[in-house]
């Protein structure tokens, strides 16, 4: 029971950070391209991983 509370826990987490990052989307194109640029692009696709994470459970089943 504590392991599953666990996993469920870290993929609602997985969710809202992925959804977190992916908002800084967003921003990027306010700026000219720079480092910055590139490591806000960097953050947001780390969010798409986490998003489409959330959805599939440790074994590599879909909800």
């Amino acid at each position: 029971m504590r392991i599953k509370l666990n996993k469920k826990f870290y993929k609602t987490l997985n969710f809202w950070f992925g959804l977190i990052f992916m908002s800084g989307f967003i921003d990027l194109f306010s700026h000219s391209f720079s480092i910055l640029w590139f490591i806000g692009l960097v953050i947001c696709f780390y969010g798409v991983y986490m998003f489409i994470r959330s959805f599939i459970d440790f074994n590599g089943n879909t909800k």
